[in-house]
């Protein structure tokens, strides 16, 4: 798993963890406090590793003009 991809799935359990679900929020402050609350729960490494690795995924985008890459990273 690339360190994108854990990155997402880390913001994802940690939304899932303070059952953050949008269709019961009513307010959108609430959620941007939750989203916020989430986004410092990430350990810093991920967010790290996640923009490191930017520049090579950005190449490999181009590369294909735009379509699926992950396989060639």
């Amino acid at each position: 798993m690339t360190s994108a991809n854990k990155l997402f799935t880390s913001l994802f359990y940690t939304l899932r963890k303070y059952d953050v679900t949008v269709t019961f929020m009513t307010l959108m402050n609430e959620l941007r406090q939750r989203l916020l609350h989430a986004w410092r729960g990430l350990e810093q490494s991920l967010i790290d590793d996640a923009v490191n690795q930017w520049p090579t995924r950005l190449r490999a985008c181009v590369r294909v003009n735009g379509g699926h890459f992950e396989h060639t990273l």
